[in-house]
């Protein structure tokens, strides 16, 4: 059963001073409390909001705002209200797109625009707006505008671009230059040879390195579906194996990989792997570095691990807290690009990265010295053979 709320009103009819009939009416407001409750719960969630939200009215008045738009702005309520929404500008937009947008708002649609603002104390600052009309009798009575922040975001997009373009063009010029001379001094005496070959070796190193900032950048700007395909991830760990073979044959790999293995992956899932194997064999100080790796499905989580243990000194736990945690902080970070290029890339394919210390092998055999060994485990979704629900 409802409950019904309602309101009485009574009044008394007297006669010669004496009361002598009651009249009541009572008014279901059941309907009208639960407006006010909700408009209660409303008025809290803008309160609370993170992002600025105003009321203007057509003119461009500022009829109400909230507590951050107050923090965003600079601008507290009493000062805002009353003012006109112009008091933000920063005079780099023109006339024309101001009077555009109002001519969109008065035809019942929203404006949306990433837009140069000004607080209070005269800071620049950029904001993404949305603005939406409210129409009556197809009349424009009041616009809702949100604003969410954006500074530090644009800021961190401009400076990664220039670290981009000095990565992709400036950087990768002059190692090319210091490659092609190395190469011309390897040809002579043959101790500045060797120290030549270094020099080539660290180069060429650097150079690799370039590429996949480039490629995990083009990554990040795709769109999830285009970076997301199927990979035969025994494969791929298969591959990157026999490289390692090739490069350092000292090391001893053991391997279960079953073939094929599918999963959802993108274009740099092998450097990934390759990434892991050759941290695992550069930080080894063991007199006979050995890894295992394995590659093993995981039905009930509809998951693939690609687990590699190696018998090293262990990974620090301050790398892992940093990866972890997803941030760099000026004095947690982590020296290189590789582990971080592995988390990008299984993160970007849906996947996660776990880490372990004090483990020997893949079926999870403790280690006989304590602390020693590591395990990088890349889990990864499952994915269906090329054709097969593509």
């Amino acid at each position: 059963m409802n409950d019904e709320v309602l309101r009485d009103r009574s009044s008394g009819v007297y006669r010669d001073g004496e009361l002598v009939r009651l009249i009541g009416i009572a008014r279901d407001i059941t309907a009208l409390r639960e407006r006010e409750q909700e408009l209660r719960a409303f008025r809290t969630a803008v309160e609370h909001a993170a992002h600025a939200i105003s009321w203007l009215t057509p003119d461009g008045e500022i009829e109400y705002v909230n507590p951050a738009f107050e923090t965003q702005t600079g601008y507290d309520a009493a000062e805002a209200v009353g003012e006109r929404i112009d008091v933000l500008r920063a005079g780099v937009h023109d006339e024309g797109e101001y009077g555009q947008m109002w001519e969109t708002l008065a035809q019942g649609e929203i404006w949306e625009q990433k837009a140069v603002r000004r607080r209070k104390g005269g800071e620049r600052y950029i904001a993404n707006r949305t603005l939406s009309p409210v129409i009556e009798d197809g009349e424009l009575q009041r616009v809702v505008a949100v604003a969410a922040d954006v500074t530090d975001r644009r800021r961190r997009e401009q400076q990664l671009s220039v670290l981009q373009r000095v990565l992709r063009h400036d950087l990768r010029n002059s190692l090319n230059e210091i490659l092609l001379a190395a190469e011309s001094i390897e040809r002579t005496d043959d101790a500045v040879a060797d120290r030549a070959g270094a020099i080539r070796q660290t180069v060429e190193e650097t150079l690799s390195l370039v590429r996949d900032v480039k490629r995990m950048q083009e990554l990040f700007e795709q769109e999830e579906a285009e970076v997301k395909r199927m990979v035969d991830v025994a494969g791929v760990v298969a591959e990157q194996v026999a490289t390692l073979r090739t490069e350092r044959p000292a090391v001893t790999v053991e391997t279960s990989l079953p073939e094929p293995v599918w999963v959802v992956g993108n274009g740099l899932l092998g450097r990934a792997v390759r990434n892991v194997l050759q941290n695992a064999v550069e930080h080894n100080d063991s007199a006979t570095p050995a890894l295992e790796v394995a590659v093993s499905e995981r039905p009930a989580t509809d998951e693939v691990a690609v687990r590699i243990v190696d018998n090293g000194p262990g990974i620090p736990a301050r790398t892992v807290s940093v990866l972890e945690a997803g941030a760099e902080e000026p004095l947690s970070h982590l020296d290189g690009f590789g582990l971080w290029l592995v988390q990008w890339v299984v993160s970007l394919s849906g996947g996660t990265v776990e880490f372990e210390t004090g483990v020997m092998s893949a079926d999870g055999t403790t280690a006989s010295e304590a602390d020693r060994g590591t395990a990088v485990t890349l889990l990864l979704p499952a994915g269906e053979p090329p054709g097969n629900g593509e």
